[in-house]
């Protein structure tokens, strides 16, 4: 077995997680994209000197916006901290090489910080990966 289809497997222990982690990464960025239009309606209904009902309505929806890219950010730090716990303090008794425990480390923490980036260097390394 490579080393590559023994990371695959380990990944698939745990795609439960990984699948958690990346639908909190896409809705936390979807509702990141939307907070900068709603600045920017406030910032316009302030220069126009208007104040309704409009725009504290958006000032409160800007708000719980923050309010719930800071919570879901928080959910996906705790999963990735409980499959870095795992991984760090269970595993190593197995039978795992050294260097597939910390290649799945490093990309559970590249998934945490930058999805893409983290799809993006596994394709570019896989033989890298398969000559661990």
């Amino acid at each position: 077995m490579t080393p590559l289809k023994r990371f695959y497997n380990l990944l698939e222990l745990d795609k439960k997680d990984i699948v958690q982690i990346f639908f909190y990464a896409i809705f936390a960025g979807l509702v990141s994209l939307s907070l900068p239009l709603g600045i920017q309606a406030i910032i316009n209904f302030i220069q126009a000197g208007r104040i309704s009902a409009s725009w504290i309505v958006l000032i409160v929806l800007v708000v719980i916006g923050v309010a719930l890219v800071g919570i879901l950010s928080l959910m996906q730090l705790r999963i990735t901290e409980n499959l870095q716990q795992k991984y760090l303090f269970v595993l190593p008794s197995n039978s795992l090489p050294d260097c597939q425990k910390l290649n799945f480390l490093h990309f559970i923490t590249l998934i945490r910080q930058n999805w893409p980036i983290a799809f993006l260097i596994l394709f570019l390394f896989k033989k890298e990966l398969q000559s661990c």
